[in-house]
């Protein structure tokens, strides 16, 4: 089958324009008419409206808006010190139960990973589980805040470990030894040479 022919007419682009101020079409209310205030004349706005400019009409309409309220958060930094107070009294005889529960719930034993600690081992999984969100850019004990915030329910033996990673980091920062603070993957996408 033959593709259509094109007809010999030239179609004309039309161009942008950003010289108006409004580029999104208003509502057409009638409290926005220009006269339907009381005084019957002109409105002027008071303190909690907002002047702009509409370009079908370049008239002023005032538009009435209400004071944002921002509700103190509860997530702040008591609920963070209640779980962080329950993920330091977490034992180690915990974190062996919680990684045996974890390499219960896998298909095959974790290969290459002989020379990791028990806690790098947990720290690993938490970093590579997808459900919490993202893990690059941010602490591991950062994630775990948040995606607890956003009712994820993490692990709390990972903010244990995450925790007490942080304290060793804190005692003794070797330069030689890696910041075991962020993910491993952030540390292995964020290499400044690739070459090296």
């Amino acid at each position: 089958m033959a593709p259509p022919k094109r007809s010999n007419r030239t179609v004309r682009q039309s161009t942008l324009s950003f010289k108006t101020k409004v580029t999104k079409s208003a509502p057409n209310n009638s409290a926005f008419k220009k006269g339907s205030s009381s005084s019957g004349g002109a409105t002027t706005p008071s303190s909690s409206q907002v002047v702009c400019t509409i370009d079908d009409s370049s008239q002023e309409r005032a538009i009435s808006r209400k004071p944002v309220k921002i509700p103190k958060s509860t997530t702040s930094s008591s609920v963070s010190s209640k779980e962080e107070q329950a993920a330091r009294e977490v034992s180690s005889a915990r974190l062996k139960k919680f990684y045996a529960a974890i390499l219960e719930s896998r298909l095959t034993a974790p290969v290459h990973q002989n020379s990791l600690t028990l806690e790098e081992k947990i720290l690993r999984h938490f970093d590579l589980s997808s459900q919490y969100g993202p893990c690059i850019g941010i602490t591991r004990a950062g994630r775990w805040k948040r995606a607890h915030r956003l009712g994820l329910r993490p692990p709390i033996e990972v903010l244990a470990v995450a925790l007490q990673m942080e304290d060793e980091m804190a005692a003794d920062h070797p330069a030689e030894k890696r910041d075991t603070r962020r993910a491993y993957i952030d540390d292995f996408l964020s290499t400044r040479n690739a070459g090296e």
